[in-house]
């Protein structure tokens, strides 16, 4: 029976390849876990449009429509929940729960023409669901910078909103206005290994 150990030489040479497979790994691990948050708090945001469609659905009345799709209504995840729309305790991949956080629903209305000449009048939704306010404007900076060729860009509020990616007004539902920072957003895009683009945010 040999009893011999490992030498010095065999057990560096073991620590270089256990060091070279943590290299390969350890980066593709990363990236798989930040991928399968970000689907997860995909998935969990549209659940929180879904129970905003539904609230709306029953609450039409509470929704007022415009003409130039200037405003929009704030639906907190709170009461959707107290109003049984969404199950409790959504989690938040990030840690801790949706509920925990400003998560909203926003809904805006807009009269348009009826083209079958139909009804007097026709109305338009739009739903949207975000973490927060800066949650929004950065989800609405990164649809300009989409709609303009994907670029890298810096936007400011003022500028989403002129171009009516953000609405000017934007009330909960005790009619009060929710304050819209003023912020300036730079986007930068870069491309990912399959040919798909990916955006990356910074606010100030």
């Amino acid at each position: 029976m040999n009893n011999k150990g490992l030498t010095l030489v065999e057990v560096i040479a073991t620590l270089v390849v256990l060091s070279i497979v943590a290299l390969i790994v350890t980066p593709n691990i990363a990236v798989s876990i930040k991928d399968y948050k970000k689907r997860t708090l995909e998935s969990q945001l549209s659940a929180v449009e879904g129970a905003t469609k539904n609230w709306v659905a029953d609450n039409i009345d509470k929704v007022n429509c415009t003409d130039d799709d200037s405003s929009a209504l704030m639906v907190d995840i709170n009461k959707l929940q107290t109003d049984a729309y969404l199950d409790e305790k959504l989690k938040n991949p990030n840690g801790g729960y949706l509920d925990s956080t400003d998560t909203f629903g926003l809904v805006s209305c807009k009269t348009v023409v009826d083209e079958t000449n139909n009804l007097e009048t026709n109305y338009k939704y739009t739903y949207g669901a975000f973490l927060s306010i800066n949650d929004y404007l950065e989800h609405m900076a990164i649809e300009y910078v989409k709609d303009n060729n994907n670029i890298d860009a810096t936007v400011t509020t003022s500028t989403l909103q002129n171009e009516k990616y953000v609405y000017r007004t934007i009330k909960n539902l005790d009619g009060i206005s929710v304050s819209i920072p003023s912020k300036t957003i730079s986007v930068k895009v870069t491309t990912t290994n399959d040919g798909k683009y990916n955006y990356e945010t910074k606010m100030n």
